[in-house]
């Protein structure tokens, strides 16, 4: 079974912190996640592949939101995390 944001039947979409990291299927929750996506919730989305910005950016576009990306970056105190490929985070700007 599959279950979607859209599909929850919360009755109130807003206020809200919505956190994406899905391995690369991020494009797909966001698309059934279209009744959230506005601009009194955050969001907080882990990217997985450079050919996904471009789409995620669109959908939260024809929503009327923005998207911020922030790169990954060696922390002074734990040093880099290592990760596969190239992972970076899109956020909603407060």
């Amino acid at each position: 079974m599959t279950a979607t944001l859209d599909g929850l039947g919360v009755p109130d979409h807003t206020r809200t912190l919505v956190k994406v990291d899905i391995e690369g299927a991020e494009l797909d929750a966001l698309r059934s996640a279209r009744q959230w996506i506005n601009d009194r919730n955050l969001f907080v989305i882990e990217v997985h592949a450079e050919a996904l910005e471009m789409p995620i950016r669109d959908l939260f576009r024809a929503q009327g939101c923005a998207l911020e990306r922030v790169d990954h970056r060696a922390h002074w105190l734990v040093g880099h995390e290592p990760r596969q490929g190239e992972n970076f985070w899109l956020v909603t700007p407060l």
